[in-house]
């Protein structure tokens, strides 16, 4: 899984979920999570949304960069997370066959004999 996770707040207004998801879309993200919500009382937007990073077409450690004109045009503030999770399992690992029955709520030492 490697995704990235924006979190956005700023004024709100018209577009910003649109003007977001175009982002995304146009550098082929695949967008998996998305919330967003509008405090009415100090009219702030709130975003989270997470896509995705296979086959994105900028570089992980251009993102921020990329994205910070549209972060101007909206008055953003944000924060940008990038998630790798890689798992590398040996069939004579202990360590990885217990990860595995964690994952998968087994019984390690019956099916495993640790």
């Amino acid at each position: 899984m490697n995704n990235a996770i924006l979190l956005i707040s700023c004024p709100d207004e018209k577009g910003i979920t649109a003007q977001v998801s175009t982002f995304i879309y146009k550098n082929n993200g695949n967008i998996e999570h998305a919330d967003q919500h509008i405090d009415n009382q100090t009219n702030t937007f709130f975003m989270r949304i997470e896509w995705a990073l296979k086959n994105f077409s900028i570089k992980r450690e251009n993102i921020a960069k990329e994205f910070s004109a549209l972060a101007k045009k909206f008055d953003m503030r944000y924060s940008l997370t990038l998630r790798v999770l890689q798992f590398l399992l040996h069939a004579t690992c202990t360590v990885c066959m217990i990860f595995c029955c964690a994952i998968r709520k087994g019984n390690c030492a019956a099916k495993y004999r640790l």
